[in-house]
């Protein structure tokens, strides 16, 4: 089953109510949990916000990991792609999906965030 559903996933065999987007359950088959909901985003099975998501956070990190090895300069350059790119793109995210979508599911949201967080707070032990 797992595999079908990633296989799924993976081509996008998936797809929500909203045409852009892939949705988790339909990747398993199964029918919307929230068919009254006006839209995908902030639904906990919707797949593409949360990925941009983890890749921003993954980013953050990489990028903070990165500064820990760099000289003065480099350190600059990637403080300030976190400052005017990453940072801002987590914000709106974050400010973004709860007003847009009231009653989206933000919990998972936090926890890409607080785990991102977390692994470039590692990198500066």
């Amino acid at each position: 089953q797992l595999e079908a559903v990633l296989r799924n996933i993976a081509s996008g065999a998936a797809p929500s109510r909203q045409s852009e987007l892939l949705c988790l359950r339909a990747a398993a088959e199964c029918a919307c949990c929230e068919p009254d909901r006006a839209g995908c985003v902030g639904c906990r099975y919707e797949i593409y916000t949360k990925s941009a998501m983890l890749l921003l956070m993954k980013e953050y990190s990489r990028l903070n990991k990165e500064k820990e090895r760099s000289d003065d300069f480099h350190k600059r350059r990637l403080g300030q792609i976190l400052e005017k790119a990453v940072l801002p793109a987590v914000a709106e995210i974050l400010a973004s999906v709860p007003l847009l979508y009231p009653g989206a599911d933000m919990e998972t949201f936090y926890e890409l965030m607080e785990r991102g967080v977390k692994n470039a707070d590692c990198a500066s032990d």
